[in-house]
């Protein structure tokens, strides 16, 4: 269930899970510019049949990425709203004062949730197909050409490579705080703004706070193992 809700790298024996991460993320990149640049639904056909493919190919549970985008459907509505409302290319279907949701903001808010959506499945099958290390190797592979310019390209990677590991284990810790803070009497459903905004700042300082902890534990920990960069 942790992997579900986390989307950390699940180790499955499948031809997506031994494909060269170099691949992989040619591959990964491809497929979002393919998805941010669709004109057609043609296009978003081919999108998901291809994804759907890599899924059955890599073995991993459906659940994985149901979890990934059911959980968000506020962030969906609110997009879908946006630019339903402020797009107002078209003819107008509702007109209310000074807001008209017209045609054409229907359809952008419409194709921009489905971006969205899959730019999130293609990263969530990349990165349950890929584990950290693989990852951090990857990104150096793509950053080589920077060393003309001096720059310390293992370093970045695997700053980069670590950002990405980092970001679903602070959401599940942002969650544990959650709900902790509601047993402690925190009401994040509640409609007054005032309450509903201190509950946010009790969430977001001991989350920042966490961020930073782990961090420190994480620089300690690569030290005592004798990390160097690129020495």
């Amino acid at each position: 269930m942790t992997d579900i809700l986390t989307g950390t790298y699940v180790n499955i024996n499948s031809p997506i899970h031994k494909l060269d991460v170099k691949y992989k993320i040619a591959c990964f990149t491809a497929m979002i510019i393919l998805t941010l640049a669709a004109k057609s639904y043609i296009v978003y056909i081919i999108d998901f049949a291809l994804l759907v493919i890599c899924v059955l190919i890599s073995k991993l549970n459906i659940r994985h990425f149901i979890s990934a985008i059911s959980r968000l459907w506020l962030f969906y509505l609110i997009i879908f709203l946006m630019n339903s409302i402020f797009y107002g290319k078209g003819k107008a279907v509702i007109s209310f004062w000074k807001i008209n949701v017209t045609i054409g903001g229907i359809k952008q808010g419409a194709v921009i949730v489905l971006n969205v959506i899959f730019v999130i499945l293609w990263s969530k099958l990349f990165i349950l197909t890929s584990s950290p290390i693989e990852i951090t190797s990857g990104i150096n592979f793509y950053l080589k050409p920077l060393k003309l310019l001096k720059v310390k390209t293992e370093n970045l990677a695997l700053i980069l490579s670590v950002s990405i590991q980092f970001v679903p284990t602070l959401l599940l810790e942002a969650q544990n705080i959650k709900k902790a803070q509601i047993a402690r009497g925190a009401e994040f459903e509640s409609r007054n703004i005032f309450k509903k905004t201190k509950c946010i700042f009790a969430l977001i300082v001991p989350i920042f706070i966490s961020a930073f902890k782990r961090a420190d534990e994480l620089s300690q920990a690569l030290e005592a193992r004798g990390y160097k960069g690129e020495k």
